[in-house]
């Protein structure tokens, strides 16, 4: 699920992978990594990132950017 959304000063962006993670993929290579590209971006931008699984194991990523 994508879900964009924008105002005066800002943009919003969500991911939702509604797969749960499966747990053997705990044991692939960088796996544990997560998004640190993705943070070193953003934030150099005056943005902010957010990532992790929810309370049912779902991905999520929530960023917000300056316009």
């Amino acid at each position: 699920m994508l879900i964009v959304g924008a105002t005066d000063g800002e943009l919003r962006i969500e991911i939702r992978n509604l797969t749960p993670v499966a747990v053997a993929a705990a044991s692939l290579p960088g796996s544990g990594t997560r998004l640190i590209g993705p943070t070193e971006r953003v934030t150099p931008a005056g943005g902010e990132l957010e990532h992790g699984l929810d309370g049912e194991g779902a991905s999520v990523l929530r960023a917000r950017l300056p316009r």
